[in-house]
């Protein structure tokens, strides 16, 4: 899905870094920005507002971590729901981004961060969630019943996709290793995706 706009981006960032803040105001033609410290501004913010076209929070936040703003968030702010949340943190950590994920926050990037990137992210996470609550994707079991492989075919995936894995995971190995050596940021990319039954899952 491609996604093109001209409309600035109004967005709510909460937190205290100052790199990040100076690096969003400079994109200020693609973003309405808006810099609140900690949850509490933020829920006041939004009160005042209402209307925000993403959320951007940092990992950790004055009171609270960003993830448990965003439970916060989920029973306070009507519109969370139609409302892109990433979370920003300042290096990767497995346990924290399964978590992150598990409590269904729309994206989770690492610094340093490219704001262009962000930017595109938001949009299309914006356009996917409208889609959604029109019911333009709609859940299959609501109108054609629920999906299901067939036992064979299931079987014969697995046993491919496995044997074909076992082949190639030295390959594979080697270049994680180069990846690592050339580079400081992630070896895997994770996003979210449409599959079967328009179910969305976390594609890695």
């Amino acid at each position: 899905m491609e996604i093109v706009s001209d409309k600035k981006i109004r967005l709510l960032y909460v937190g205290e870094n100052e790199t990040l803040v100076h690096q969003f105001q400079q994109s200020s033609e693609k973003i309405d920005f808006h810099r609140v410290d900690n949850s509490l501004l933020a829920l006041k913010w939004l009160e005042e507002h209402l209307i925000v076209d993403a959320i951007v929070c940092e990992k950790q936040i004055p009171g609270q971590s960003g993830i448990e703003f965003h439970k916060t968030l989920q029973s306070k702010y009507s519109h969370s729901d139609s409302v892109p949340f990433i979370l920003v943190a300042a290096e990767r950590n497995a346990n924290e981004l399964a978590e992150a994920v598990e409590h269904g926050i729309d994206d989770y990037y690492v610094q340093p961060i490219a704001i262009d990137n962000i930017v595109d992210r938001i949009q299309f996470l914006k356009e996917l969630k409208i889609n959604l609550h029109k019911a333009k994707i709609t859940p299959a079991h609501t109108v054609y019943g629920e999906y299901k492989i067939g036992f064979w075919k299931r079987s014969f995936d697995i046993l491919v996709a496995g044997s074909v894995l076992l082949v190639a995971a030295p390959f594979l190995l080697l270049v994680i290793a180069a990846i690592r050596l050339e580079s400081k940021g992630k070896v895997y990319y994770f996003s979210k995706r449409v599959g079967t039954g328009y179910k969305i899952f976390v594609y890695y």
